[in-house]
């Protein structure tokens, strides 16, 4: 949960597992099965690292961003992937190809070059389903900045018009409010997030 709680209650809908042993059986099925993965897709090489903060400064904005697997993979590949693991047994459920490309920019802004794959894992399957690629191209990823980077500036703007005015500031960049308002650093500036 969010609060890092695992909820045992049989009658929640919610709860991750209902008896403590279930989760035993899930962890005594899943870390083998991870082991086997990762030697099946040779996950492991001498810069594998995990949790990789990629935070990059644009003005006085953070983008941020963290791969829970940065490496470059022992031969016969020796390319430097970018993976992000996942947990569900809902295999596609809590998957978008932008979160990757995402990293991938990042990954150019902090290290000066892009990797060379990027890739889901799937750890609740078998090796040979475990691992999706992601194709993406520079230019993806080009394109993908030079929004955001135009983002940046009108929010720049927009907030340089409350500052001045907060009543009368028009709208300067289109808001798609949803879900995830809540959690927008913009959200005391944005009526429509708001509602």
């Amino acid at each position: 949960t969010r609060d890092g709680l695992i909820k045992w209650k049989p009658e929640d809908k919610r709860a991750n597992y209902v008896r403590p042993e279930d989760l035993l059986d899930d962890v005594h099925a899943t870390v083998p099965r991870g082991l086997r993965t990762i030697k099946h897709h040779r996950l492991l090489g001498p810069t594998a690292a995990a949790e990789v903060k990629l935070d990059q400064d644009v003005g006085e904005h953070i983008l941020g961003g963290r791969t829970d697997i940065l490496m470059r993979r022992i031969g016969p590949h020796y390319d430097i992937c970018l993976l992000d693991g996942k947990g569900s047994k809902y295999r596609d459920k809590y998957i978008d190809g932008r979160q990757l490309r995402w990293y991938a920019m990042l990954h150019r802004m902090k290290f000066k070059h892009l990797p060379d794959r990027l890739g889901f894992v799937y750890w609740r399957f078998e090796p040979e389903q475990s691992l999706d690629w992601v194709e993406f191209t520079s230019g993806e990823i080009d394109e993908l900045q030079a929004t955001i980077l135009e983002t940046v500036a009108d929010i720049e703007r927009g907030k340089a018009l409350v500052d001045k005015d907060p009543a009368g500031a028009p709208q300067v960049f289109p808001v798609r409010p949803g879900k995830d308002c809540r959690f927008c650093a913009y959200l005391s500036l944005c009526p429509a997030g708001q509602r």
